[in-house]
């Protein structure tokens, strides 16, 4: 089980607790990549995961765009309100199935999708099952949402027996995320998920998680919210305090500012730079706290 304590904020575990919670934990980094597809990367270490590509947010765009597919696929025509079957072949084996309810005066829907050995593209190449990297999905989502047009989909997640196997990597994810569109440019992911790493004997846990996206001219920013479980330290309340501004042709932010607070009056802020982002703060007996992470070469 996760580690319900407030975490103890100190030089030795910083830089592990408070990078893993930027990319949404280490269930950031267990339960998908940011190819865009379901495929699963390896297990990074503690603190050493790709701050501002957020894995986890990955995932649930990518489920929120297979939805809105299937759901355009299903009623290619008007109707006032109707249930439908939906029946698809996963790119490189397994299949989805279930059923999809749409209201087209409203625009509102519910679904309930079951994944069956489900196979998605290789997690490290591009439309490709030839690697044999990708992850088996089985489980099943219940989902209700709003569709006005393939951009403007809001909608909400819940997993249910949801397992991922693949790649080294066997992952149990249960409860809740949702995506809302709500303007131009401007995306708002929320979490309540917790995934257990079954190989690892690992839990993770991200509690009322939000992550506030904003599209800009060449680069997005991001503000996260929340609370991050970290199944050895526990847990730590996280805080934006300048959005985290990362340029489109760029893995690793430029700028922004985030805090996260520990047991005790413990510490610690994030400062990003171009090159790298430093760690500042104090534990729970004011001594300081310091680190810098230098963004890996691409």
């Amino acid at each position: 089980m996760h580690c319900v304590k407030l975490a103890a904020l100190s030089q030795i575990n910083a830089q592990a607790i408070t990078l893993d919670a930027m990319d949404a934990g280490e269930l950031g980094s267990i339960v998908g990549d940011t190819s865009g597809t379901l495929a699963m990367s390896v297990n990074s270490e503690a603190g050493t995961t790709s701050i501002g590509t957020n894995k986890v947010t990955s995932f649930v765009r990518k489920l929120d765009t297979l939805v809105a597919t299937l759901e355009l696929e299903t009623f290619p025509s008007s109707v006032a309100a109707a249930t439908e079957s939906v029946l698809q072949a996963g790119p490189c084996g397994g299949e989805i199935s279930g059923s999809v309810t749409l209201n087209e005066s409203s625009g509102s829907f519910s679904a309930t999708i079951t994944f069956a050995d489900y196979l998605d593209y290789d997690s490290d190449s591009f439309n490709s099952c030839s690697m044999g990297t990708g992850s088996l999905v089985n489980g099943t989502l219940s989902v209700n949402g709003s569709i006005s047009q393939p951009a403007d989909v809001s909608m909400n997640f819940r997993f249910n027996g949801f397992t991922m196997v693949g790649d080294g990597n066997d992952i149990s994810l249960s409860g809740t995320a949702g995506i809302a569109a709500l303007s131009s440019g401007q995306e708002r992911i929320s979490m309540n998920l917790v995934a257990r790493d079954n190989n690892a004997g690992e839990t993770f846990k991200l509690e009322k998680y939000v992550l506030l996206a904003t599209s800009y001219a060449g680069y997005q920013t991001e503000e996260i919210s929340g609370r991050s479980y970290h199944y050895e330290y526990g847990y730590v309340d996280v805080e934006t305090l300048n959005p985290v501004e990362t340029a489109f042709n760029s893995e690793w932010p430029r700028a922004g500012v985030v805090q996260f607070s520990g047991s005790a009056g413990s510490l610690v802020t994030l400062t990003f730079g171009t090159t790298s982002v430093t760690g500042t703060g104090r534990d729970s007996e004011g001594n300081a706290i310091s680190f810098e992470y230098v963004y890996p070469a691409n």
